[in-house]
């Protein structure tokens, strides 16, 4: 008889605990630098979006420490600039996540690279893979085109790994990509 009060009190804690959020039904987002973490939670504000680097870092010297070289290994979307050499460290763990891994470099590539040095780095360097990353500037969000490309490429990735939420990312995705454009016109 005396343990039956803490078996109840055991049952209700194990029910409290079963009702809280755990965080798993969200998706887990990782960005850098931090303008792609905005863009990150204007897309899906019910994701779980963590930025990389600390408050007041220059993203060009971030060094990732053991916890955010992890998050980016099990985050479900990876969104960051792309391989040109701006976040080597960055770059080389998003490397091994496939479609996890959004490469705003490579959503916006029409948008980023200039015509003459594209043409210029394919005469050089065709048998380079990256080749047209030499021309690319790493710092994708001073064009709102640029962005309201990675929103959509963001929202694409998203439904994949969340697909009852799909509808919401790209209606998300649809209304920033309009008011990058107004913005940019």
């Amino acid at each position: 008889m005396r343990r039956i009060p803490t078996l109840l009190c055991l049952a209700l804690l194990a029910a409290a605990c079963g009702d809280a959020p755990s965080g798993q039904d969200r998706p887990l987002v990782a960005a850098t630098p931090w303008p792609l973490q905005w863009l990150a939670e204007q897309v899906a504000p019910e994701a779980e979006v963590r930025g990389l680097g600390q408050a007041g870092q220059d993203p060009h010297e971030l060094d990732l420490r053991p916890a955010e070289r992890e998050l980016l290994e099990r985050a479900d979307v990876v969104l960051f600039v792309g391989p040109v050499g701006f976040q080597p460290q960055v770059e080389e763990a998003a490397a091994g996540r496939g479609e996890a891994a959004v490469a705003i470099t490579q959503a916006a590539a029409d948008l980023l690279l200039d015509a003459e040095a594209h043409e210029h780095a394919e005469d050089e360097h065709a048998e380079d893979e990256h080749a047209e990353d030499e021309a690319v500037d790493p710092h994708v969000w001073f064009d709102p085109r640029t962005l309201a490309e990675a929103a959509d490429a963001l929202a694409e990735a998203l439904a994949a790994v969340d697909p009852d939420r799909a509808d919401g990312y790209r209606e998300r995705a649809a209304a920033v990509r309009g008011r990058l454009l107004a913005l940019h016109e």
